[in-house]
């Protein structure tokens, strides 16, 4: 039995998502400051991201990263003190993506909602609890499932492609596996603790979803199976 059902934990997400958005949008050194990012990216030796701009605080108001002793920080953080343009430009438009994907899973994961106890039976007109028909319960298992089978399927790609990129990083960009190697322009832009961080936080999420999804399909199959023993249990009467 899960905790919180899939259609929670995905709704739930949404306020977060949009709230990651408004600050990659109005203000996206709050996030790539932010000492969570500093902390992870210290602990795995992974390398800071390069156009982080260096904070304008000093002595103990300055963030983790600041005052981290990780050697890779001189190396790979410049002095600006402010986003460049095209910079900024970039964290606004992933910002406006994660509102659009806000959105869609939260208007996807509506047919993720169920109840066990109204799965198989609902209220007459008169107040009574009645078994729905096959027919019913035919129709509101094949959505029930079908967006379950989406659910796992997006989830599944997800943990994948997360696992792949945060391995990657770690491999071949932390200090202990060839940090000085040079694997492409655009591999180093992208391998740093911050997308290490963002990967990281993808995976463990939605590997937790793929497993709560699971269980609510096995759940909802016997539910199924019950309700086909009882039909046959009635046609044989």
């Amino acid at each position: 039995m899960v905790l919180l059902p899939s259609h929670t934990l995905i709704f739930a997400t949404g306020p977060l998502l949009l709230s990651l958005s408004g600050l990659l949008i109005f203000s996206p050194t709050t996030i790539l400051s932010s000492n969570t990012i500093s902390i992870l990216g210290s602990s795995m030796r992974i390398r800071p991201a390069a156009f982080i701009p260096e904070p304008l605080l000093s002595g103990s108001a300055k963030p983790l990263a600041a005052q981290s002793s990780n050697p890779l920080t001189s190396l790979t953080r410049s002095a600006k003190t402010t986003l460049t343009t095209p910079e900024h430009e970039l964290l606004a438009f992933i910002g406006l993506l994660l509102v659009f994907a806000a959105l869609t899973q939260m208007v996807l994961a509506t047919p993720l909602r169920y109840s066990r106890s109204t799965l198989t039976s609902t209220k007459s007109s008169e107040g009574k609890t009645v078994r729905k028909s096959t027919q019913a319960l035919g129709e509101e298992m094949h959505t029930l499932l079908s967006a379950q089978t989406l659910w796992q399927t997006l989830a599944g790609l997800h943990v994948v492609m997360a696992s792949a990129l945060v391995l990657a990083i770690y491999l071949l960009k932390s200090a202990k596996y060839g940090s000085t190697a040079r694997v492409g322009e655009g591999w180093d832009l992208l391998a740093n603790d911050v997308v290490f961080t963002v990967g990281m936080s993808d995976m463990l999420f939605w590997g937790y979803l793929y497993t709560v999804v699971k269980e609510e399909r096995r759940e909802v199959m016997a539910v199924v199976e019950r309700r086909m023993v009882e039909d046959e249990e009635d046609n044989m009467r």
